[in-house]
């Protein structure tokens, strides 16, 4: 990403060293990598958590029922 800007404007000067740049890029795609194998977790969860909200929704309604029959 930043190698792209760098590579696109080649006057441009900056404060980073070659080096210090490609700490920088390394921990970007590095940041990248994690946001990628923390996502299918965070989705899983989440779709977990809806569907145990609904069955319990769905059980105590029924509960309801049950009780209200039998009063």
């Amino acid at each position: 990403m930043l190698g792209v800007l760098a590579a696109s404007s080649p006057a441009a000067s900056g404060a980073l060293t070659e080096a210090m740049l490609t700490t920088v890029q390394g921990g970007f795609d590095t940041l990248v990598a994690t946001v990628g194998q923390v996502i299918p977790i965070a989705v899983t969860a989440s779709v977990s958590v809806i569907a145990l909200t609904a069955g319990v929704n769905y059980a105590l309604k029924k509960i309801r029922g049950v009780l209200s029959k039998a009063s």
